[in-house]
């Protein structure tokens, strides 16, 4: 038997001829990336809490500054009047030469304004936390020339916020190693923040630096007393001083300081979200607020030290 090849269907010439009428393949377009987009509604909630934060923080430092960092100067005196009280008995405080910062080298009294501070060695914002400080390039208190002494106005217990009150023939008493010296309250002035003449001038005299107003220190005020007992004798002291030692300047020295306890709020914070996630509520805040806390007051410590040293 045999096969007719002529007569079978030629399926492959018209497999091929139907498969020239049909439509080219087109490869699949690949969808486009869907951008993430916040709502507009989150965004607000986002910018609401963020004005929120930012609000309560500059309300909770300014509370820092006027009222609880008072507090810390208390404290700071207490200290500084047990050492003074040991070496002036023991005749071992500091009457000149290179002293370090923040050493007690005084006790200042102003029986009419009700100051009675521990003045310490140095007027940068760091030093003048503690108390009233005197400025390094000046002579020590009771000698010859013009004692220059730098203290807060507002913030830290505000030692100088009332001395506009002082009046003419006003009595200031200052105890230093090498003695009592009195001194006598011959003017009240106010300067602007870039006249330094009331460094300038002859005589022996006690310079007394805060600022005003109160909340932004814009310029000087400035009470010059005339001393009134005899001149101990000179000893040696720095010839310079810096533009921060003038009280309306902070000290950018404590931006390290900050930034370490900004980052140890980061860590408490992380902490916290962990505690919360893990145990139980009211447990978690007992831990976790009072480090937040203690943590936010040394923020505000280090920050305070960026503004004015008679702030």
């Amino acid at each position: 038997m045999s096969i007719d090849i002529s007569s079978a269907p030629d399926r492959t010439a018209r497999d091929v001829r139907d498969t020239s009428h049909a439509p080219p393949a087109t490869a699949p377009r690949p969808s486009p990336e869907r951008k993430l987009r916040l709502p507009r509604a989150d965004v607000a909630v986002l910018i609401r809490r963020g004005l929120l934060l930012f609000g309560v923080t500059v309300i909770m430092f300014g509370v820092f500054l006027m009222l609880l960092s008072g507090l810390e100067h208390g404290r700071s005196q207490t200290g500084l009047e047990r050492r003074l009280r040991v070496e002036l008995a023991n005749v071992q405080s500091p009457i000149g030469g290179d002293i370090a910062k923040g050493t007690p080298i005084a006790q200042l009294s102003i029986p009419d304004i009700g100051v009675h501070e521990v003045v310490v060695q140095g007027t940068d914002s760091g030093s003048t936390r503690k108390g009233p400080g005197h400025l390094p390039a000046s002579p020590m208190p009771g000698q010859s020339g013009n004692v220059v002494l730098v203290g807060r106005h507002s913030a830290y217990g505000g030692p100088f916020s009332h001395l506009n009150s002082l009046d003419k023939g006003s009595d200031i008493k200052v105890i230093t190693g090498q003695g009592i010296s009195h001194y006598t309250v011959s003017a009240v002035r106010r300067f602007a923040s870039k006249d330094g003449s009331f460094l300038i001038g002859s005589g022996d005299r006690l310079t007394l630096v805060t600022s005003e107003p109160a909340l932004f220190a814009s310029r000087r005020l400035v009470v010059t007393a005339t001393l009134a007992s005899q001149p101990f004798q000179s000893t040696d002291h720095p010839s310079k001083f810096g533009a921060n030692e003038l009280g309306l300047d902070g000290d950018t020295g404590g931006m390290v300081a900050l930034v370490v306890w900004l980052e140890a709020m980061l860590v408490v914070a992380l902490g916290g979200v962990w505690l919360f996630r893990r145990w139980n509520a009211w447990t978690a805040y007992v831990i976790v607020v009072p480090v937040v806390l203690a943590v936010s007051w040394l923020i505000f410590d280090s920050a305070a030290v960026l503004f004015p040293a008679t702030l």
